[in-house]
């Protein structure tokens, strides 16, 4: 590959080809293929590193017979889109394969595609276009937002179908088939919808066994989410049923890798590793609730053995063990991450949090007698039942932290989205003022104590109507308007619905 001459282009290239410089790559691209597939995750460069659904496609895309699979991703001053692998620009690849995991997303995906020259709708592709393959978490509960501007949509676990669906399209390909003969020589597969041909899919992938197919990294880089370490999938799905969550309500049953197979996937990436770097990798364990694996202790005893240093993605409070703290501060990591979501017992009931306030307690004591002395708290607000008592609780227990010697303390706030197929579906987001208020409320209370982040409340009412739209959103989506354009009219939308509803509701404290 050529190093581009344009200025702006030569910043892009050097901006990709650093981020590729420092990967330590566990798998590559072949390089050659009859079909080449560019694999785009519609964020940035961080979000690639610790998105082992995005690992696992580059994977299954690879040992498919004639495919080529290359790594993309977004960046707002990009222009070119260059592969992480081959350095190539995005314009020499023929399926351009999205992987999408958030709802804002969708935007960045419009952007590219505008950029490059490619229409929005579907419909609208002659031959010379990509064809635009959709997949990732949003299929498990609504991708119809989705819908225009997608040749083909793969509902589901890419394990269950992803290989079948890459063989066909190289077969249609090497059979010279047009855009139509492609999207028929895929039609067959029940988890697979097809926009062009209105043709909608007939069930969800699910991928019954974790053993035969372990997601893990295909590639590290020191700014993946638990710094240079390999990441493996122990836990899909979730024994929870967090009423404000889809992940519970969307991939059962929960499905655990067994123990035997962890050991023996842990044991490959130290080969790799070793055999690129010379050094030993440290671990990061990923699931909706690892400590919920059921071969915990036999993990943690193993990990000792082995002098393995470990992270989790997240921790639930009332199965934390003192041997998975040691485990954890032996492994240097200063920081826990736990996600009470509300301050209140009562509101942990409203969300089917099940965890009391005496657990509660009882965690953040073990863990500050640990030796940590940085706790990360994500939290919920926004929910209509909770009062100014219970917003008020998150100070006293960020008061009662800091006594335990927490001297770092993060608190992130997030309003409640209401998401479909779970038991919130139906509600709406709460009123932008109402939000406003609570969240003014909450930096007055916690003023001084800790750190505090909100997430945006203008991208929080984007994602609840992508979250919950239908196909009318997605062809407004692909109406030609600019980004900006298009959210406007959306955050519009949020404005008279929060009219209609709060002519027909009652008065809260915050309206």
């Amino acid at each position: 590959m050529r190093k581009p001459r344009n200025s702006a282009d030569f910043a892009e290239f050097s901006t990709v080809k650093a981020f590729s410089d420092e990967e330590t790559r566990y798998d590559r691209h072949k390089g050659y293929g009859d079909v080449d597939v560019a694999l785009v995750f519609p964020s940035g460069y961080d979000h690639t590193v610790g998105n082992l659904g995005y690992h696992k496609a580059f994977q299954i895309f690879n040992s498919v017979e004639g495919v080529n699979c290359e790594r993309f991703f977004y960046d707002p001053s990009f222009t070119k889109y260059y592969s992480l692998d081959s350095f190539r620009p995005i314009d020499e690849f023929k399926i351009w394969a999205f992987s999408v995991h958030f709802e804002l997303d969708i935007f960045h995906i419009l952007e590219m595609l505008r950029k490059k020259g490619v229409p929005l709708k579907s419909a609208e592709r002659k031959e010379g276009h990509p064809f635009i393959l959709i997949g990732g978490s949003l299929t498990y509960f609504n991708a119809l937002p989705l819908w225009d501007l997608s040749d083909i949509i793969l509902y589901g676990d890419a394990e269950e179908s992803l290989p079948e669906l890459a063989q066909k399209i190289v077969t249609a390909m090497a059979k010279g088939k047009n855009r139509r003969g492609l999207l028929e020589a895929v039609s067959d597969m029940a988890p697979i919808a097809l926009p062009p041909l209105e043709k909608s899919h007939r069930v969800i992938a699910s991928f019954s066994s974790l053993n035969h197919y372990p997601s893990r990294s295909s590639f590290i880089h020191p700014r993946g989410p638990f710094g240079h370490k390999a990441l493996i999938e122990i836990g899909r799905g979730c024994l929870r049923r967090c009423f404000f969550c889809v992940t519970g309500f969307t991939r059962s049953p929960a499905r655990f890798l067994p123990f035997e197979d962890l050991k023996r996937e842990i044991g490959g990436l130290i080969e790799r590793e070793q055999a690129i770097t010379g050094k030993t990798p440290g671990f990061g364990f990923i699931s909706a609730t690892p400590t919920d694996y059921p071969h915990l202790s036999q993990l943690l005893e193993f990990l000792d053995q082995s002098s393995l240093s470990f992270s989790f993605s997240s921790i639930r409070l009332e199965s934390i063990s003192d041997a998975l703290l040691s485990g954890l501060r032996q492994g240097e990591q200063q920081s826990i991450t736990i996600a009470p979501e509300a301050a209140t017992e009562r509101m942990r009931r409203v969300l089917n949090k099940g965890i009391t306030d005496t657990q509660l307690a009882d965690a953040l004591e073990r863990i500050a007698r640990a030796g940590f002395r940085e706790v990360k708290c994500y939290c919920l607000f926004g929910v209509e039942e909770e009062t100014e008592t219970d917003l008020f609780e998150f100070a006293r227990l960020v008061e009662e932290w800091r006594k335990l010697g927490f001297y770092k303390i993060h608190m992130s706030f997030n309003p409640l989205i209401p998401k479909p197929n779970t038991p919130f579906a139906g509600r709406t987001i709460e009123r932008e003022e109402t939000l406003r208020r609570k969240k003014k409320f909450l930096e007055n209370a916690l003023r001084g104590m800790c750190q505090l982040h909100f997430e945006s409340i203008r991208n929080s009412q984007l994602q609840y109507l992508l979250a919950n739209g239908d196909r009318a959103l997605s062809a407004d989506l692909v109406s030609g308007e600019s980004g900006d354009a298009i959210q406007k009219q959306l955050l519009q939308r949020v404005r008279l619905q929060e009219r209609a509803v709060h002519k027909s509701s009652s008065i809260s404290i915050f309206d």
